[in-house]
């Protein structure tokens, strides 16, 4: 009779019920099934409920387990039953069972356990993703469902081997198309509409449809969803706890009512109380404290989580880059949060991930100090060098053992202050110089020039520089690594005055002096002209476009024969010579004509008696002139 009696709470003597139900003799009673039919009474009293989970039958025990008025603390005690696998799973299914319990019952033996760790909102991300490569195909489709699994462990469950398990990641790694949500609906499973209810892109009229869905999850997590309007009409077709999330997300709740639900420890209820701008302060407050990050998240996000709140969480390095961009990021926040980093990195066994971390922080001293650790790596040294701070640079030239690709990163992103250093230091590699030799800053070039030793390799990059100047050239010209690559660069120099100081240069070679002899400059090529060095091509090559240069040419002692027939052959010359030779100018000749015909064979005729005293005169030159001087 009793266990009839407590079994019905809506009994129509509602009162002799609670009557009974609140009897503490009833809890002592031998019968384990009078136990057993009082706990599953949802008006007994907490006290009575704590006696049921210390029970010593394990039925008692698995019928309390689904009690709504067990606390964290009875609820880590009944996940600990050895007898009662269904206890267990009772437990992870509780939205008020601790992080930290879900964490152990990931690793329960029973599969039903695991699957019921798998359906909890509750359940932490490195659990899930450990509940991913579990060996029950139904605990890795809920693990895949769930929203809050990280997108690395639905990455690496790729080669699934179960096709409902690859129908909930198809869902989870595409884009949510119409098309493909009327086809997950076709099945008809609960994971699916799980996948749906927790998708960011789910539309409000299918988040109406789940919401009225007959699994109680699936409800939850349509009700959190943030494109789901809180409002508070219609709540009554709904079930109590969905309408009391609805109530829990809206902005026209009381205060009260949304503290008393702050403090049921259901973790549906701290998602949508901690992402609602009208929770009261001391419940975001409190909120801070919980293990779940998705929690945190949602508070970090809200405007109204207050200064104490956020200090609570910056302890945690993974919230503080997030919190920094809170609009309630004070100025006592932001101390904190300076003294936790400066305390980070000045540990001396700091890792490199937490270097990495550190590297990204707004404030300059946590960075200088990162920037002098020993334990940094290539990849967050590469990462300071983006860093816009001069200091930081300057901090990272001063470390000992930089590698070759920082050195090299160094000469090209770095200031322009730390790069004239750079070209200073002796630890800078060839390729580093090459750079620097490349720059377009002029005080970077001359700073390469006042090292001691340079590779040849960086002074034929300095000259070949469009952005160099008449100094560096003059200072390039200094160097003793100049050879005649370099000179051959300068020998195309745009500037005249620095192809005069090439020809004046001790190391000139005859192939420079080629170069130089198609120079359009005058001077210059009267300057390749009197150069001992010019080799005979290019003083034959000179002969042939440069008439205008034949007295010059023909009083230099290396001009060759050649050179000197082609002066002697001229035929202008001979067109001019003949009626001055027999004197036979016509009358109707004009006389401007005659008279630049007269001057012209004049200076033939000297720079003909010229070539005759030639040392290269030969026999066939000596024929050809006195044919035409007779």
């Amino acid at each position: 009779m009793y266990r009839l009696i407590l079994k019905i709470p809506h009994y129509k003597n509602a009162k002799d019920i609670e009557v009974l139900s609140n009897n503490i003799f009833l809890a002592r009673e031998s019968r384990w099934e009078v136990r057993e039919a009082l706990a599953l009474n949802p008006r007994i009293k907490p006290a009575t409920v704590q006696r049921f989970v210390q029970d010593t039958d394990w039925t008692v025990r698995q019928a309390v387990s689904t009690h709504p008025l067990l606390t964290p603390g009875l609820l880590d005690s009944l996940s600990q039953d050895r007898y009662s696998a269904t206890t267990r799973a009772n437990v992870a299914l509780n939205p008020r069972t601790p992080a930290q319990v879900l964490s152990r019952l990931t690793r329960d033996e029973d599969p039903e356990v695991r699957l019921g760790v798998a359906k909890n909102l509750g359940t932490l991300p490195e659990d899930l993703a450990l509940l991913m490569q579990d060996t029950a195909p139904q605990v890795r489709e809920y693990a895949a469902a769930h929203p809050f699994t990280p997108l690395e462990a639905l990455q690496d469950a790729k080669a699934e081997p179960s096709a409902h398990v690859q129908r909930v990641l198809m869902l989870r790694l595409r884009p949510l198309t119409e098309a493909a949500v009327q086809e997950a609906l076709k099945h008809r499973r609960t994971s699916v509409r799980l996948v749906l209810a927790g998708h960011a892109s789910t539309q409000t009229d299918l988040l109406d449809r789940l919401l009225k869905d007959r699994n109680l999850l699936v409800q939850s997590l349509a009700a959190l969803h943030p494109g789901m309007p809180a409002a508070l009409e219609g709540q009554g077709e709904h079930p109590r706890r969905i309408a009391d999330l609805l109530m829990a997300r809206s902005d026209i709740t009381s205060a009260n009512h949304l503290t008393m639900q702050g403090r049921s420890g259901n973790i549906c209820f701290a998602l949508a109380l901690a992402g609602n701008p009208k929770t009261p302060p001391d419940t975001l407050k409190q909120l801070s404290h919980h293990a779940h990050p998705e929690v945190k998240i949602r508070l970090i996000q809200n405007p109204s989580t207050p200064a104490e709140a956020l200090i609570q969480m910056v302890h945690h390095p993974r919230w503080r880059e997030l919190i920094q961009t809170h609009p309630n990021f004070s100025s006592e926040v932001q101390a904190q949060v300076l003294e936790l980093e400066l305390q980070e990195a000045r540990a001396w066994d700091a890792s490199p991930e937490t270097l990495h971390r550190l590297a990204h922080s707004r404030f300059l001293e946590v960075k200088l100090l990162v920037a002098a650790h020993r334990n940094l790596q290539e990849d967050t040294l590469h990462f300071l060098l983006q860093d816009p701070a001069i200091e930081v640079h300057y901090t990272l030239l001063e470390r000992e053992g930089l590698p070759e690709t920082i050195l090299n990163s160094m000469a090209q992103e770095s200031p322009i202050e730390v790069r004239r250093l750079l070209a200073l230091d002796e630890r800078s590699p060839e390729t580093a110089l090459l750079m620097l030799a490349a720059d377009t800053d002029q005080t970077v070039q001359m700073k390469l020039l006042t090292r001691p030793r340079l590779p040849q390799s960086v002074v034929t990059k300095l000259v070949q520089n469009p952005h160099q100047s008449i100094t560096v050239v003059q200072q390039v010209l200094y160097r003793p690594e100049v050879n005649e690559a370099v000179l051959l660069a300068l020998a195309l120099h745009a500037d005249p005055a620095v192809r005069t100081w090439v020809i004046a240069d001790y190391r000139l070679t005859p192939a420079v002096l080629e170069k130089l002899a198609d120079d359009p400059h005058d001077p210059i090529q009267r300057q390749v002209i009197q150069h001992p060095l010019t080799p005979a091509a290019a003083l034959l090559k000179l002969t042939r476009e440069h008439k205008h240069l034949w007295s010059q040419l023909v009083k230099n002692p290396h001009t060759p024969a050649e050179a000197l027939l082609v002066m002697a052959d001229d035929p202008l010359y001979h067109w001019c010579a003949w009626p001055r030779r027999n004197a036979q100018f016509s009358r109707k000749t004009p006389s401007l004509l005659v008279y630049w015909m007269v001057k012209r064979f004049d200076q033939h005729h000297s720079l003909y008696r010229q070539i005759g005293q030639h040392p290269n005169c030969n026999p066939q030159v000596r024929h050809l002139l006195n044919r035409v001087l007779d």
